[in-house]
């Protein structure tokens, strides 16, 4: 079978603050998997939705942190959460259009220091 891999540039707005990140889409199968059994090393992963709703995510069998973005309208983020590994639940009390999860890598080291802060990647 023949998986094609559709990447996309995200721009996200926080605080005045605007990023481009390199995202991989989500099929339907991937919105249940996503960073599980994959390596640190991945692409970012992008979960879009048809209207604003609240998400929950699961962090079991990924084993590596990550950060989640929960993005509202104008690729705005309404709320972030750095996730370590085998959670079993991780939330937030906003609605989004859109989540993206992005692993803690070398890649992503500029869009992580600005939302964590300077701890070890």
């Amino acid at each position: 079978m023949l998986l094609l891999l559709l990447m996309n540039k995200v721009k996200v707005i926080y605080k005045g603050n605007s990023f481009s990140i390199n995202a991989e889409s989500s099929s339907f199968f991937r919105k249940f998997s996503g960073l599980m059994f994959r390596p640190a090393s991945t692409s970012s992963l992008l979960f879009a939705f048809a209207k604003p709703k609240k998400v929950s995510l699961h962090s079991i069998f990924v084993f590596f942190d990550f950060l989640i973005l929960w993005i509202g309208e104008k690729n705005k983020v309404v709320d972030f959460r750095l996730a370590r590994p085998f959670k079993m639940l991780l939330s937030s009390d906003k609605k989004c259009l859109k989540i993206l999860e992005i692993p803690l890598n070398s890649r992503n080291k500029r869009i992580i220091r600005f939302f964590v802060g300077n701890k070890k990647i």
